[in-house]
């Protein structure tokens, strides 16, 4: 299967970026038939989080901007800003991992993306 997911990263190698504080993302085009995995672009937005709130319509904004994504990993992700992904189909993951740690278990384990972590194996 080919699908998009979005890293948020300040500097390529690791998930390093809260998703409200993100400024920047890095969209990775996956093939798990290939096993394969290749950088298509970054996409810059300003945050959505100011402390310990977050505006609505930024938040709205940047979950259309990674619509065309199917994950989208951060090092911490709130619930409000999974269920802003969540309604565009998007699943929102905490993963404060480097992005090879996380692109080697999508494309060489059986590994299923649940809830905010993930996990080997079976779906939750």
């Amino acid at each position: 299967m080919k699908y998009r997911a979005a890293f948020a990263s300040s500097d390529g190698i690791v998930i390093n970026q809260h998703f409200g504080k993100a400024t920047d993302f890095l969209i990775i085009d996956v093939d798990d038939d290939k096993k394969s995995a290749a950088f298509a672009e970054k996409r810059s937005h300003a945050p959505v989080c100011d402390g310990f709130s977050h505006n609505e319509r930024q938040l709205t904004e940047l979950s259309e901007l990674l619509s065309d994504c199917r994950i989208v990993l951060a090092s911490k992700i709130g619930e409000g800003a999974k269920e802003s992904l969540r309604k565009k189909g998007i699943q929102g993951i905490s993963a404060p991992f480097t992005i090879e740690e996380v692109l080697r278990e999508l494309l060489y384990s059986d590994v299923k993306c649940v809830g905010d972590a993930i996990k080997e194996g079976k779906q939750e």
